[in-house]
């Protein structure tokens, strides 16, 4: 995003609210901006269209604004601007849903570790939707507040629940395609799985990561976002195997595995930390995703409903728009 530095002042719009702005890395529109975006930024902007005090949108070079939010935004343009911005009295946040602290991680670059930490240091706050990845800020000590604030869960997953669960169960898996082979890492399981029931395995991606599993249909769906409902809904069970020998993972938010749940479709997992405190089924190793789908095969409709109501009701009491909403109100006012 091209960035003007120019004077900034707080003072608010003229319909007496007071302006907060958001600055991404990309632009575009609701069904194509990356998935962390529309959540922690497009849905928030949304949610407080009729608020009384906050108006929230996308920066606009031009705009006076009193808090300005960059959105795992941290590059040495965006510290430029965020010095500019914060010489003139402007609120800076850093809203970061990735664990780009660690510089052990191989998903981090040290250009990347260097540039968040420079960053960090000059915030009036963070936030991000992960304890490990608050706690793993707060233990650098870099002298910024750091604020848990969850991503939403969009009221459309609250509209339409799962009420049938077919007897040939099918097993279904969201994200993007090179993190598919993650499935692979509870290969053995499904296999042995496979061998007592009829199921499958339906994969939705940006595009098709062509896994392959033995004696398993896995069918691909190309994920649309104005379509995800329904796509999610032709899956009995959720699966959300991660590899957590890379620190990197302990970091993701509950989202990948709230929206099915809000939808009311069973979770087994791995044990992300933001899971753990979920109804979502827990498994460490290939035994235990064995015993606990194998569980879950057996059990009638009527028997997972009542399993699938648990995971609707904490989704909707943790993390429905209003609740977040609340959080960001929280955060904006104890900056002003």
């Amino acid at each position: 995003m091209k960035f003007l530095l120019h004077k900034l002042y707080y003072k608010k719009n003229t319909q007496g609210k007071v302006l907060i702005g958001f600055i991404v890395s990309h632009v575009t529109t609701y069904n194509r901006v990356m998935a962390s975006t529309r959540i922690r930024v497009y849905d928030i902007i949304n949610s407080f269209k009729n608020h009384n005090n906050f108006k929230l949108e996308l920066f606009k070079e031009k705009q006076k604004y009193s808090i300005v939010i960059f959105q795992k935004t941290f590059n040495e343009k965006a510290y430029i601007l965020a010095k500019k911005l914060k010489a003139h009295g402007t609120q800076i946040i850093l809203d970061i849903n990735v664990n780009y602290y660690d510089n052990k991680s191989s998903a981090i670059s040290e250009k990347q570790y260097q540039n968040i930490i420079k960053f960090t240091k000059i915030c009036d706050a963070v936030i991000t939707p992960s304890y490990h990845i608050k706690n793993y800020i707060e233990n650098l000590k870099l002298n910024s507040p750091v604020h848990l604030i969850e991503e939403s869960i969009n009221d459309k997953y609250f509209l339409i629940q799962k009420t049938v669960f077919s007897k040939t169960k099918t097993l279904i898996w969201s994200g993007f395609s090179y993190k598919a082979k993650e499935i692979l890492l509870i290969n053995s399981a499904l296999e042995k799985l496979k061998i007592k029931y009829d199921f499958k395995l339906i994969i939705i991606a940006e595009k098709n990561p062509y896994l392959k599993i033995n004696n398993l249909q896995i069918d691909f769906v190309k994920y649309k976002e104005q379509k995800i409902v329904q796509q999610l809904l032709t899956g009995d069970i959720f699966i959300a195997p991660r590899n957590l020998n890379e620190e990197y993972n302990l970091g993701h938010s509950f989202t990948k595995i709230g929206v099915a749940m809000a939808l009311g479709i069973p979770v087994v997992a791995s044990p992300v930390p933001s899971y753990l405190k979920s109804p979502a089924i827990i498994c460490t190793n290939n035994q235990q995703w064995y015993n606990e789908l194998n569980l879950l095969f057996t059990k009638n409709s009527q028997e997972i409903k009542k399993f699938s109501e648990k995971g609707i009701k904490y989704c909707y009491d943790n993390y429905n728009t209003n609740i977040i909403k609340e959080k960001y109100i929280n955060l904006f006012s104890s900056l002003l």
